[in-house]
């Protein structure tokens, strides 16, 4: 059994696509395509003033946080997968927390603030994304008709997203950048491993308690090149690997295939979904990123 240790030392960052990871398009997704929004992750800036863009505040994950412009810090309360329904509307969910974007509740006033909430894919959490003839986006909510607004008429920092009767301003106007996913190629041999946090190499990933059990976790303990501390790397042919657990045969899972940061990730038996398979990237200073492919 091979028990090298990588000599690319690993970064530990295995919480869900850590932002470093993201190559961005600095071109913006309709720039110059006034088309219909393809299906994705987006940053989503206020046309007025592109370096504002939508924010959830604090970046909670609470239920019920708040809609709001701010400073682009590339963060993942900053970005939002956007999927195309059947009958034609959007679901806008927020990448930290896995919630939608939500018109509270339910309103049909002008002025009602936008939040994140569990997505019950009620109407007021559906929008339509409507190209403009100057190359932005509307965002029109599907249950009242209403546009988002920058809620002070001026993109500013903290300035709230509201609904709000069209107008054809500016402030109902936004650019939405498509944020890319890396794309996985074969970086490391076919073998077993010990897993090094990039600061720490007297540290490894662990299976917590060495346990044999289905959800247990991997946590950092001491690097003591015990065979719970080791892990079986195998290319796929998708560009990801699938990586085992060699003390119990199961393999590295994230949780419930959740899309939230912070997810857990586990031992599982194997499914082949995508949440078992990892892309991983190298990086210029010989560590690298291990990064899930379900999110």
């Amino acid at each position: 059994m091979n028990k090298r240790i990588l000599k690319q030392i690993v970064k530990i960052q295995i919480l869900l696509l850590i932002m470093l990871l993201v190559n961005v398009n600095k071109s913006q997704a309709n720039e110059n395509d006034n088309s219909e929004l393809d299906d994705g992750l987006y940053r989503i800036k206020s046309a007025q003033n592109t370096n504002l863009v939508f924010d959830i505040a604090g970046a909670s994950k609470q239920a019920g946080a708040s809609l709001s412009l701010w400073c682009n810090f590339y963060a993942m309360n900053q970005e939002f997968y956007v999927n195309k329904l059947n009958d034609g509307s959007y679901e806008i969910i927020a990448r930290h927390s896995g919630q939608t974007l939500d018109v509270y509740n339910n309103s049909y006033k002008e002025g009602t603030n936008l939040e994140q909430y569990i997505n019950f894919h009620q109407d007021n959490q559906k929008f339509y994304i409507i190209p403009t003839n100057d190359g932005y986006y509307n965002i029109v909510c599907k249950h009242s008709g209403l546009y988002l607004d920058v809620s002070t008429g001026k993109a500013e920092l903290g300035s709230r997203i509201q609904t709000y009767k069209n107008n054809n301003s500016i402030t109902q106007k936004f650019v939405f950048e498509k944020v890319e996913k890396p794309v996985g190629q074969k970086t490391v041999e076919d073998g077993n491993y010990y897993i090094l946090p990039f600061e720490d190499e007297g540290k490894a990933l662990t299976i917590k308690n060495a346990s044999f059990n289905d959800c247990a976790e991997l946590e950092i303990n001491d690097l003591i090149k015990t065979f719970y501390q080791r892990f079986k790397f195998k290319y796929n042919s998708d560009g990801t690997y699938a990586i085992q657990v060699v003390h119990s045969g199961k393999m590295l899972d994230v949780y419930n295939n959740d899309i939230a940061a912070g997810t857990i990730v586990e031992q599982y038996p194997s499914n082949n979904g995508n949440n078992q398979k990892w892309i991983v990237n190298k990086n210029n200073d010989g560590s690298i990123n291990i990064i899930s492919k379900s999110n």
